[in-house]
């Protein structure tokens, strides 16, 4: 199973899940601009606490970026934007929804999120979409990890609670 997310110029997103590329996910992107990855919710950490070792991990991270890429329209240019979702999914115990990463060091934010952005950046996405950021110290730590990655263009948006966490 396929799971192509596009962005056409006026913002909206749209997500098609499919058995095959052709012609089901190719028809759902017609007219975006962007096809994101399918992998926001996609950690190191997830996959080893699935089995799944790094290497196959970072493998499985490109081939999202390699199936965005072929999903795209071959009569005109269009982007893939390899998807960083926030720590908090590597938990996925509520964190991310509130941005109280109080268990883990600013290194083991940074540590995670930089594999995450360099696996997408060694898979060639055209851009960064580094998504939903609840707080402003993951915030702080990616902005010094994209300068890591110079002359990688990139976007990120945030979620704020109705409660700030206290970081």
């Amino acid at each position: 199973m396929t799971c192509v997310t596009a962005c056409g110029r006026r913002g909206f997103c749209a997500t098609s899940r499919t058995r095959s590329l052709q012609p089901t996910a190719r028809t759902s992107i017609a007219g975006a601009d962007v096809a994101i990855t399918a992998s926001y919710h996609a950690s190191y950490a997830g996959f080893a606490n699935a089995g799944i070792d790094a290497d196959e991990a970072t493998r499985l991270l490109a081939l999202s970026v390699d199936l965005a890429r072929r999903a795209q329209p071959a009569d005109r240019q269009t982007f893939v934007a390899g998807s960083v979702g926030l720590y908090g999914v590597v938990w996925a115990n509520g964190t991310e929804y509130t941005g109280d990463y109080s268990r883990a060091t600013d290194d083991d934010v940074a540590t995670e999120q930089r594999r995450r952005i360099r696996a997408m950046v060694d898979a060639e996405a055209d851009l960064l979409a580094i998504e939903t950021i609840p707080s402003g110290r993951e915030a702080a730590i990616l902005g010094e990890l994209l300068t890591e990655v110079p002359g990688t263009e990139s976007w990120v948006t945030f979620w704020l609670p109705r409660r700030p966490s206290p970081q």
